[in-house]
């Protein structure tokens, strides 16, 4: 998986999320995967699956954290 549909699908996981919050936490994640220096591949590996991610974002939101 890259980092395009990483994104796409994490997208699409949080679509239940308020408009903001769903922009704020991808653009999060986009800017993580591109970070200079970084191995995309391995830093997608160390995030896991774009489900895992999500239920983590839904999870700090649900009990007030941030991403």
């Amino acid at each position: 998986m890259n980092r395009e549909q990483f994104i796409a699908q994490l997208a699409r996981l949080l679509q239940d999320l308020p408009p903001a919050e769903r922009q704020e936490a991808i653009r999060y994640y986009q800017e993580y995967l591109t970070m200079p220096g970084g191995n995309e591949d391995a830093v997608i590996q160390e995030l896991g699956s774009p489900g895992k991610v999500a239920a983590s974002i839904k999870a700090n939101l649900q009990y007030g954290g941030s991403t």
